[in-house]
């Protein structure tokens, strides 16, 4: 706003003031003249045009890559931390080791066990892979034995979109395929932790998302 005028370059917009004590519904396009007196204020509704700026993921493919995380519990340091799930390595180094819940000490813990990565606004997807800790040659023992994989959009109601167990030692990365999906949260909940005398817990060292 600039001596009472207010400048945009969006072709094809209109605005409706809905800040007046009349509730008027006329719209206002072109160059518009606007009085606010000093500690006033004005508040317009855009119309015509979605003027907010188009969402870009900061990689092309992986949906999962670098987006904010949460989880019911964490380990929390050395390496182990939610956010190193989706930076991008496939497989764990000193400095990032993925992710790890640890139950050691806390045997007694009786919430719901998981995961969840929000993807920021509803995304199409069929595809989502998830790496054991370790190295491409040699898988670290501590991945789940189970756990299923629920969708959402709303962070209230949720689809299970696949369930993953196994009884023997993993050989292969589990990666799941399944008709395409639209939806912002993609949530893991561990039904059965890979309870380990040592490892007491579950970790995993990245998630990718895509729509292949």
């Amino acid at each position: 706003i600039k001596k009472g005028k207010v400048v945009y370059g969006w072709v094809g917009v209109s605005l409706v003031d809905v800040s007046s004590q009349n509730n008027s519904n006329d719209q206002l396009s072109g160059d518009i003249n606007i009085s606010i007196k000093a500690g006033d204020f004005k508040l317009y509704k855009i119309l015509g045009k979605d003027v907010r700026p188009e969402f870009k993921d900061a990689h092309s493919k992986n949906l999962a890559y670098k987006k904010p995380v949460y989880s019911s519990k964490s380990v929390g340091e050395n390496g182990w931390y939610n956010c190193k799930a989706v930076d991008g390595f496939k497989y764990s180094s000193s400095t990032s080791k993925g992710y790890k819940l640890d139950l050691f000490g806390d045997e007694t813990y009786d919430k719901e066990l998981f995961f969840m990565i929000d993807l920021l606004r509803e995304a199409e997807f069929n595809k989502i892979v998830i790496y054991p800790t370790g190295s491409e040659d040699k898988f670290d023992s501590n991945y789940p034995l189970s756990y299923d994989i629920y969708v959402s959009s709303d962070m209230q109601n949720y689809s299970k979109l696949v369930s993953y167990n196994r009884n023997e030692k993993l050989e292969a990365v589990p990666e799941f395929t399944f008709d395409t999906v639209k939806a912002r949260y993609v949530k893991i909940v561990f039904t059965q932790p890979d309870i380990d005398m040592e490892i007491n817990g579950v970790a995993f060292s990245e998630i990718e998302i895509y729509n292949s």
